[in-house]
């Protein structure tokens, strides 16, 4: 048995008001445009919930209902669905106009922002020399026609707490969503029968920063000031693409984008320096192997003896620190040794 806080109350039965049987089928309007069919040679209907649709409580719906031997008619203020015995043959009237009950010139969903995915092509790990497809996508309730169908007879049902039981739907079970170029009603009506999407809590309430560039915490802590002094209130910051490697620093630095250390790459650090050195616009292009000379200076220019600074270094003759530093000329190299301290500081 699910817990309390993990129960919903799902309301699967319809008015009697709102159902026409007709024949083997069961006809339920949910709302002037959408419409459920039922239909299989049994007359076994289901007004359990299922995974799909937990709500068919309507209010009663304003319609008109023609039966004939052959044919029924249900008429509401935005459509017409007329009943033949075999499904193939009916068909819905919309503003005139006959429409087949199918999903020709659906909008589908949508692939945007797929992983692995660019436009409508999927590619194996993001190679594209290697296996490539299109991206499948499900059905909607928009459609270019005005008319959009939701199987959902392979949907299993839910019991009075939500729970799944192993039952589907008998025959036909499909959702008729007729509502023209109206797309918000369309969505709206979808909501009705499935339940609003649930509110996210005003605590996890942040920002997912996505941008496919290269940028740096100081244009991502400016951002963040923005927020504040918009009064925008974030608790949770998540930073997405761009900041992580990828391919093209790979090719660029060397930087692998592993989260395990390569034996391999013994500069991998020195690469990773160089990357992140790159971001900083104050400085040129310098090498990891120049902040020895950088430590050295800064020490010879804070007045450190010789032999401190060639135990630092590690040199095993003091001839060694001595020739390189000795003549070190303090004022020259003063600016740039205060550019790389204030570019660093200001940018961590």
């Amino acid at each position: 048995m699910l817990d309390r806080h993990l129960t919903v109350k799902t309301y699967g039965t319809a008015l009697e008001e709102n159902i026409v049987l007709w024949r083997d089928y069961r006809v339920t309007v949910l709302d002037a445009g959408l419409f459920r069919i039922e239909k299989n040679d049994k007359c076994v209907w289901r007004d359990k919930a299922t995974q799909s649709v937990w709500y068919r409580n309507m209010p009663p719906q304003h319609f008109s209902v023609e039966k004939g031997e052959n044919s029924s008619k249900i008429s509401t203020q935005r459509a017409t669905l007329l009943l033949k015995p075999s499904i193939e043959d009916c068909m819905v009237e919309l503003a005139g106009e006959l429409l087949k009950i199918d999903n020709a010139g659906n909008l589908l969903g949508t692939y945007r922002t797929l992983d692995n995915c660019d436009g409508d092509m999927c590619f194996i790990d993001w190679d594209k020399h290697k296996r490539k497809y299109i991206v499948p996508l499900g059905v909607g309730v928009c459609s270019r026609s005005g008319l959009a169908v939701l199987d959902d007879a392979d949907s299993l049902s839910l019991d009075d707490l939500g729970v799944i039981e192993a039952e589907k739907g008998v025959g036909i079970d499909r959702y008729v969503f007729v509502y023209g170029a109206d797309y918000r009603s369309a969505v709206n009506a979808l909501y009705k029968i499935t339940g609003m999407p649930p509110m996210l809590p005003r605590y996890a309430f942040g920002n997912w920063w996505s941008r496919y560039f290269a940028y740096t915490d100081r244009s991502y802590l400016t951002l963040l000031d923005k927020f504040e002094n918009n009064d925008v209130p974030l608790t949770v910051a998540t930073l997405d693409m761009d900041w992580h490697y990828s391919h093209d620093l790979e090719q660029e630095f060397g930087v692998s984008n592993s989260n395990t250390y390569d034996e391999e790459k013994l500069d991998f650090v020195t690469r990773n320096f160089s990357f992140q050195v790159s971001k900083i616009p104050e400085l040129s292009k310098i090498r990891f192997h120049d902040l020895r000379h950088s430590c050295a200076a800064l020490l010879r220019h804070e007045g450190v003896p010789m032999e401190d600074i060639q135990k630092w270094l590690g040199h095993s003759q003091i001839t060694t620190t001595e020739s390189i530093y000795a003549h070190f000329n303090t004022e020259r190299h003063k600016n740039f040794a205060q550019k790389i301290i204030n570019a660093f500081s200001d940018d961590t």
